[in-house]
């Protein structure tokens, strides 16, 4: 029998793989519903959004991947528009 088909059902790693997973939800969760206590929804939606950007840099750092010109100019355009959101919430911020 083979290394994957040796344990059946859940193990103590999977328990501590999921239960890691729950957590970070947990509190993803709870820093989002304090961003927003302090920002506007647009420009911190959107700003949420920025391992797009990220994870690339990460990858081209820590893995040696090519960054190709599209991903690039992707990566632009969400910066950008996080700008601009940014840009015109403080020129007509909302009433709280």
């Amino acid at each position: 029998m083979d290394a994957i088909h040796a344990t059946r059902g859940p193990t103590y790693a999977h328990f501590i793989s999921s239960a890691h997973a729950v957590a970070g939800y947990i509190g993803a969760f709870i820093a989002w519903m304090t961003l927003l206590k302090h920002a506007p929804v647009g420009p911190a939606f959107a700003a949420s959004h920025l391992e797009v950007v990220a994870v690339p840099e990460i990858s081209v750092l820590y893995f040696g991947e090519q960054l190709k010109t599209m991903r690039v100019i992707a990566a632009l355009c969400i910066v950008l528009g996080i700008v601009f959101l940014n840009l015109s919430e403080s020129k007509h911020p909302h009433s709280h």
